[in-house]
């Protein structure tokens, strides 16, 4: 079942193991670079993304944390996730035609990663992650083959640093409203997709989208 890509549209493959905890997948053009961590510096526990650019051979931190997880009705894959392991990665190349859009004729390149977890129960969950030149993306996949699965609740969260600048539409269904410019002290909880940064201190810009 596949159930969810966010796309982090910015500006990211090879695929680095350098300990069961940690994994670097960086873009074609090596300017972006996303990390999986484990809050507990271990094999099992909980997971987050973290997203690094490299600018004027300089690292500039992008999204310092993306947290993981996913429950369904019956079982919970979150808090205690083991690491099983990563495939090597894969150069996707692909080409199609638009609906609609500026060009009939697109492409598409990235490098893509599957990592496999399961829970304590030894149900599987996979993260399929992939970093582009313009950007990043994942999806959670339950891999059981003919199954059919009830989600519960998801508890991918964005950890954004402080004096960021943020342009957010407060959450209607249509996506229609206008767009607020936002700071730390008047950010509002429910909010929309697509949403719009500015990294602190930096011209880096990045739209967060599903």
């Amino acid at each position: 079942m596949k159930l969810k890509s966010i796309l982090i549209s910015f500006f990211f493959i090879s695929c680095i193991a350098l300990y069961s905890q940690q994994i670097t997948l960086n873009s074609p053009n090596r300017k972006i670079w996303v990390e999986l961590f484990n809050t507990q510096n271990n094999e099992v526990g909980s997971w987050y993304l973290k997203i690094n650019y490299l600018g004027d051979r300089i690292i500039s931190e992008i999204i310092p944390q993306i947290d993981l997880g996913i429950s369904r009705t019956d079982q919970d894959f979150s808090k205690e996730l083991k690491f099983l392991k990563a495939n090597k990665p894969l150069l996707i190349n692909e080409k199609y035609t638009a609906i609609h859009g500026k060009r009939s004729i697109s492409t598409n390149q990235a490098n893509e990663i599957i990592i496999n977890f399961e829970n304590p129960y030894k149900s599987k969950l996979n993260l399929i992650l992939r970093a582009y030149n313009d950007g990043v993306a994942f999806r959670y996949e339950f891999p059981e083959k003919g199954e059919s699965f009830v989600v519960n609740e998801e508890f991918t969260a964005y950890t954004i640093p402080e004096n960021t600048k943020r342009w957010l539409e407060k959450w209607n269904p249509a996506n229609e409203a206008l767009y607020s410019t936002l700071t730390n002290d008047s950010i509002q909880q429910s909010w929309c997709y697509p949403a719009l940064f500015n990294s602190t201190g930096s011209n880096y810009w990045y739209l967060l989208h599903e």
